[in-house]
């Protein structure tokens, strides 16, 4: 008979996600979880007999009361900006504060474990680079492009928490490009547009992991009560030019550097859309940032169960069976018909 003393209340943030969705139905049925506090401005579509939804903003000051009041002793947070936006203070103030917010809510429930999603973007994209990232390396994402950024600083924040609360068993994962069916925003509306950009001639090796997967390594880490930091990556990578001859289509543009980024940058200044982001997002398509998942095979026992070629075959695959609206679920029509 299970111990209900070892079972607890989960606290988790970005809730309404796409990878909040999928923690929220790993939880309903887990033997380690006796209630889920979802908290999002998005309520979550999934449904669940655990789940208690409370709209709040990440940076809400009642926070650790409501934490407090709940009961809660595991926090899985999941609120981030990811999608670039014109007001760099507010997504600051959300992804940066949001967290500050929450690690003191934690501190204040007297949690037993925080788990939070970093980013291998929080590396950089840099032309020295080694091969493989690992986990002890510095982080030297460039201050220009916020989302590595911010990704950065949070990773800084949450390391910083360890240190000085070893009561608690600080989880961080820094996953690579996650896709899946559920994915929608400005990388991967960006990487099946109709322009697949090239830079300088350069093909770095891109790496990607399914939803599913980073929803898989949630498990182990909340079942192990893991401590430390994760690489969370997919099997193998592909090279940006494998990328565009899988997609098949588009016309593919061989951008000079001093050419491209202006360009991108007038393109996010008049909100055209081309990009999404700014051109500082530009290094992540020119130079290598591909991390060692070695640590969370070893520590964790997590294998992935997609490769990067498969999720990308696999996404592509899913757009065309499920046509979007707007310019991408046009140009997808137009390549099923000319086919």
């Amino acid at each position: 008979m299970l111990d209900c003393r070892a079972m607890s209340v989960v606290a988790i943030t970005g809730a309404g996600g796409y990878i909040g969705g999928r923690v929220i139905r790993l939880l309903e049925e887990h033997r380690l979880c006796s209630r889920i506090i979802g908290l999002d401005l998005k309520k979550p579509a999934v449904p669940s007999a655990k789940l208690d939804f409370f709209r709040r903003d990440v940076r809400d000051p009642e926070l650790p009361r409501l934490f407090q009041k709940e009961g809660v002793k595991r926090v899985i947070h999941l609120a981030f900006v990811l999608n670039p936006i014109h007001d760099r203070e507010e997504m600051h103030a959300v992804n940066l504060g949001g967290t500050r917010n929450v690690l003191e809510a934690a501190r204040l429930c007297q949690a037993e474990q925080v788990l939070a999603t970093s980013s291998t973007s929080a590396y950089g994209s840099l032309p020295d680079n080694p091969p493989r990232l690992k986990e002890e390396m510095p982080l030297r994402s460039a201050p220009t492009f916020q989302y590595a950024q911010d990704k950065r600083e949070m990773d800084l924040l949450l390391q910083d928490f360890a240190r000085r609360h070893p009561e608690v068993a600080v989880t961080i994962f820094r996953p690579c490009i996650v896709m899946g069916p559920n994915l929608d925003n400005f990388i991967s509306r960006g990487m099946v547009q109709p322009i697949n950009i090239v830079i300088d001639g350069c093909n770095p090796e891109l790496q990607f992991v399914h939803e599913d997967d980073v929803t898989r390594a949630v498990a182990l880490a909340f079942e192990q009560k893991a401590r430390g930091i994760f690489n969370i990556v997919g099997e193998g990578t592909i090279t940006l030019e494998e990328a565009w001859q899988i997609k098949g289509r588009g016309v593919r543009i061989n951008f000079p550097a001093w050419l491209a980024y202006p360009l991108i940058d007038l393109s996010w200044v008049l909100r055209l859309k081309v990009l999404e982001a700014p051109s500082s997002a530009l290094d992540f398509f020119r130079w290598q940032w591909v991390a060692d998942g070695e640590k969370a095979r070893r520590e964790l026992g997590f294998v992935p169960e997609h490769s990067t070629r498969q999720i990308w075959q696999d996404y592509l695959r899913w757009l065309e069976e499920h046509p979007q609206p707007g310019p991408v679920g046009k140009f997808l029509a137009r390549l099923r018909s000319s086919s």
